[in-house]
């Protein structure tokens, strides 16, 4: 029997993306036995792609495929054999959008339905459009190869679209410095026909704008509606059986999202396919607040940094969304009544 997130103060993947990873790591040439043998899963933990899988384990499969394989670039690789109707349902809502915005609006709203952990957005700028994703684990190896796998996913995708590639994608970014071997960089260079940019604030595609209207090679168009209710369904169910309250739920949301830089009440309502109305009632009700929330979980974040970590006051506050580190002097001060330079050498 699948296992169930027991709420989602736990972070947790789909069992349906964990079976078409492990479907497109055999593909790739690795036997997958070994695989959850290593990260100590059962076949019969994943048996009904239903069901959720704590995101360690998952966390377990990608060092095991890593460990065993031997390749560096194995997820990166792995990417470009990837099909979009692995990801099940949200795979089906993106093959029946009806243009590249469309399609990643449906995954922003959606992306739930695989994991707690992984974040999409745009950012309009001057001359581009950056999709951008985030996995916000703790782990910076799966953060890193599950990234590299996205970004290959998507750019692949782009083959949906009815317009060449070379009109659509500018350029590829990804947050991780890049391979000091030039094997492993030209890897980059047979999969994404255009500049691939490191070190950058976001793993993202980087579109030209007049892309996002571009229309796709829709298959079935008329089951999009059909899809969204079925999908929305899901969400209700998976929101039900997490036993967690919508307070839990709130806190661990706003915990990935405070650690991916992205933290705000209107993302956090988004994220849990709620309106901003409906969520501000519900934790009025729990007794809390988006700001008590929020409070909450900096300071929580900060205790911990400030004794454990080699990063300056200033660097700790930007890394907890404050505009300085005299703003987060000030705040952190407020709520516990000591400077974070005393409570750093208290507890060093």
């Amino acid at each position: 029997m699948a296992e169930l997130a027991p709420s989602l103060s736990g972070e947790f993947v789909s069992i349906a993306l964990v079976r078409h990873l492990l479907e497109l790591t055999a593909r790739q040439g690795q036997p997958t036995a070994p695989v959850l043998a290593a990260a100590g899963v059962t076949p019969e933990q994943i048996s009904d792609d239903d069901g959720w899988l704590e995101v360690e384990r998952g966390t377990a499969m990608v060092h095991a495929v890593l460990r065993l394989s031997g390749d560096p670039q194995f997820y990166l690789k792995m990417s470009q054999l990837s099909f979009i109707s692995g990801f099940g349902i949200v795979g089906y809502l993106l093959e029946t959008s009806s243009t590249l915005k469309d399609a990643i609006l449906s995954l922003m709203r959606y992306e739930r339905l695989l994991s707690t952990v992984a974040f999409s957005y745009l950012e309009h700028r001057p001359g581009e459009v950056s999709w951008s994703m985030e996995c916000c684990t703790t782990d910076a190896v799966v953060v890193r190869h599950m990234e590299e796998f996205h970004i290959g996913v998507r750019y692949l995708f782009m083959r949906m679209v009815k317009e060449r590639r070379s009109n659509i994608v500018s350029a590829v970014h990804f947050r991780h410095p890049a391979p000091p071997d030039a094997g492993q960089l030209a890897a980059y260079g047979s999969i994404f026909n255009c500049p691939v940019l490191f070190d950058q604030p976001a793993s993202a595609l980087i579109l030209k704008p007049p892309a996002l209207a571009f229309p796709l090679h829709q298959m079935a168009p008329g089951l999009k509606e059909s899809l969204e209710t079925h999908a929305d369904r899901k969400l209700a169910e998976m929101m039900a059986a997490a036993s967690g309250s919508l307070l839990s739920q709130a806190r661990a949301q706003l915990r990935n999202l405070l650690q991916c830089g992205q933290a705000s009440r209107e993302r956090l309502a988004e994220c849990l396919g709620v309106s901003g109305r409906h969520l501000a009632r519900q934790l009025q009700a729990a007794g809390s607040g988006y700001s008590e929330l929020l409070d909450e979980l900096r300071l929580d974040s900060a205790r911990k940094l400030l004794p454990e970590s080699a990063r300056t006051i200033d660097e700790i506050g930007r890394l907890l969304n404050f505009s300085d580190g005299q703003t987060f002097s000030r705040w952190f001060r407020q709520m516990t009544g000591q400077a974070p330079s005393d409570f750093r050498q208290e507890q060093g």
